[in-house]
């Protein structure tokens, strides 16, 4: 076999490094919560362990039974030609439940299929394959690199913020000042308080690492967020989606990856598309699930189904464990994803393929069950009434979970469904066609109506959507346009980029780039801007800088969730509001009485005699030291005063005063 081209082999081994090290941390981090070991010699210890799990293994080498066959033959084709005709109908008279059981129902046949063709001894697909798809392109690597390394660069002058960093960054910015991972609250109190359930424990390890890093470097947390994070990352998931591509020998495969590419970055049609978790928001480890790990845990999966060697077990298991200390949400998709898989082994007659991929399921699972268990109890609605919260909806589902990831309409909508009917028919590599179509069957089981009404009831009803993630969207969209390639027998290349460019194109009808300001992102001047709210970076600035260490701090919402990632010498009293019910379990947090103050903070001044006495004392109450509010709201200004506090300083559009 000869040796791959540079480019190609750069690619694998910055992933293979990225995923090992990375894993290693997880474990070490992990365990770093037993034993309360520093985040110093928590990174010490994993650049050596790291370096001696690399000299055990190998990169992501290609392997000589990665060979690309024929596409799938008479019925195959029929099948999913129409099953993506009909599916697209459906999904355009708005049948979109209808659209997911014919997915789900091709996908099964499919496998089905495959099994009767291999237990006849007659496999078309994977007869000798005609030489321009036998191996990598040659051109493959280059254009992912290009993309990799361009789509890094604008990532970096890309602001989109989100609320959920008000805990993250905050995990983050703990870690890079105290220098020990906290098990407790950090946001509204000094690791006090329970920290919220639905990160507790904080098994997902990437926020202590990035501010381990912080803390080594000696910079602060949020500038390792938000400046050297989105380019890194998007760079790593540019090579992810390469190396899948790869494996898929994808016919004429840098014109499907410019076409996943362009998916990616033209999706900001609806807010949960894949793109909207890709380059604009790369520095959450959700994002880092969606778009980099998961790809990494299929790559290395399809690899174990071939051959159970010590490296081949060794990749699969630290994209598992990288999926866990990315994000918890992995403790629900990653076995899904991994039993899609399986799916697909049996259906190539693999059982130990099968065997070996179910040999990773307990870590996730153990990761999950750990969360169940040692996590604080939810409050109870008797104690969220209590504290004046309102617990009148039961509903846990506000959204069209089949409108969300694959769009609600439009270009993206379209763009999504001929990517999912027509993406397998692209995947020339037997062993990953039917593994994609294993995570396909898996992934709209889940997702199918009745399931989803199992998980509302189970709690997860406002996540459900995540499992679209399982399906492999953007590696189907560059199937697609090997698929429409593969249609004609010249000219192939041609067709192949009038094809690409029309799916990344697509997602702009009746949508827009995910860099839009109509996204809610705006392009930054200078790649060293902390991606947050427009102002709030200064406003916050200055309100760190008139308090004392140990303050509790009364400021606007976009200030306060700036400021637990610029210091956590202080407290808010709130980060942020939607948190705030969690906190109703615990007394001590006066969870009810921070939600008032926020509101004051945010939008309301009293107007009555009560609502002013009430407002002295819920200051009182919580030792409220500084407290900010807008500018042009001079009578919330004067209220201040009248309870005791002075004006010190005023920056962009809030004033803050002391008492």
């Amino acid at each position: 076999m000869s040796r791959p081209p540079l480019a190609e082999r750069l690619g694998r081994s910055v992933l293979t490094v990225a995923l090992v090290g990375f894993a290693t941390w997880t474990l070490l981090y992990q365990l770093a919560l037993v034993v309360d070991l520093p985040a110093t010699a928590t990174l010490i210890a994993t650049l050596v362990v790291t370096v001696l799990a690399l000299l055990a293994g190998r990169r992501f080498a290609p392997g000589p039974d990665g060979v690309a066959g024929t596409p799938p033959a008479g019925p195959s084709t029929l099948l999913v030609l129409g099953a993506t005709a009909v599916g697209t109908v459906l999904v355009v008279v708005d049948q979109r439940g209808a659209a997911l059981t014919l997915l789900l129902v091709a996908a099964v046949v499919a496998l089905v299929l495959a099994v009767r063709r291999d237990r006849a001894g007659a496999r078309p697909e994977d007869a000798s394959p005609a030489a321009d798809d036998a191996g990598t392109h040659p051109l493959l690597w280059p254009v992912g690199w290009v993309g990799a390394v361009a789509s890094g660069v604008l990532s970096m002058f890309l602001i989109r913020p989100d609320g959920d960093d008000a805990y993250f960054v905050n995990l983050s910015t703990w870690v890079a000042e105290r220098g020990r991972f906290p098990l407790r609250d950090t946001m509204i109190s000094p690791d006090t308080f329970p920290a919220l359930g639905a990160h507790s424990p904080p098994v997902h390890s990437v926020e202590g690492l990035i501010g381990a890093v912080a803390r080594v470097a000696g910079v602060e947390a949020g500038t390792v967020t938000y400046v050297l994070v989105p380019p890194v990352a998007t760079l790593l998931a540019v090579l992810a989606l390469t190396l899948l591509v790869d494996e898929a020998r994808v016919p004429v495969a840098p014109a499907g990856l410019a076409a996943a590419l362009g998916y990616l970055w033209l999706g900001g049609a609806s807010g949960f598309s894949v793109g909207n978790f890709f380059a604009v928001r790369l520095w959450q480890g959700k994002a880092m699930l969606a778009s980099i790990v998961l790809p990494l845990v299929l790559a290395a999966g399809i690899r174990l189904v071939r051959h159970g060697t010590v490296r081949t077990h060794l990749l699969l298991g630290a994209a598992v464990v990288a999926s866990v200390g990315v994000s918890n949400t992995a403790v629900f998709i990653v076995p899904v994803l991994l039993g899609g898989m399986a799916l697909g082994a049996l259906a190539l007659r693999r059982v130990r393929g099968a065997v070996r991929l179910a040999a990773w399921l307990p870590y996730p699972l153990a990761a999950g069950a750990a969360s169940l268990v040692f996590a604080p109890r939810s409050p109870t609605v008797a104690e969220r009434t209590a504290e004046g919260f309102d617990v009148s909806s039961g509903v846990t589902t506000r959204f069209d979970v089949l409108a969300t990831v694959p769009g609600g309409h439009g270009g993206l909508l379209l763009a999504s469904c001929l990517a999912l009917g027509l993406g397998v028919l692209g995947i020339r590599d037997v062993t990953t066609r039917l593994c994609t179509l294993g995570a396909v069957v898996a992934g709209a089981v889940v997702l199918h109506p009745a399931v989803r009404d199992l998980l509302e009831s189970a709690g997860l009803g406002a996540v459900a959507w995540r499992f679209w993630w399982v399906l492999p969207i953007p590696l189907l969209v560059a199937g697609a346009t090997g698929a429409l390639a593969g249609l004609v027998p010249r000219g192939r290349t041609v067709v192949a980029v009038t094809a690409a460019a029309a799916l990344a194109l697509l997602p702009l009808v009746d949508g827009k780039w995910t860099g839009s300001e109509a996204n809610g992102t705006r392009v930054a001047t200078t790649p060293f801007a902390w991606k947050t709210p427009r102002g709030s970076y200064t406003e916050a600035r200055l309100v760190e800088r008139v308090s004392e260490p140990g303050d509790t701090v009364l400021a606007p919402w976009d200030t306060s969730r700036v400021l637990v990632a610029l210091t956590v010498d202080v407290q808010p009293v709130a980060a942020r509001r939607f948190y705030l019910p969690a906190y109703a379990a615990t007394p001590d947090a006066h969870a009810g009485v921070r939600d008032r103050l926020q509101v004051f903070a945010d939008q309301l001044t009293p107007t009555t005699e009560a609502e002013t006495t009430t407002l002295a004392a819920d200051l009182e109450l919580l030792s409220v030291d500084t407290a900010c509010v807008p500018t042009v709201r001079g009578a919330a200004v004067a209220l201040l005063q009248d309870t005791g506090f002075r004006v010190v300083d005023a920056v962009g559009s809030i004033t803050c005063l002391r008492r």
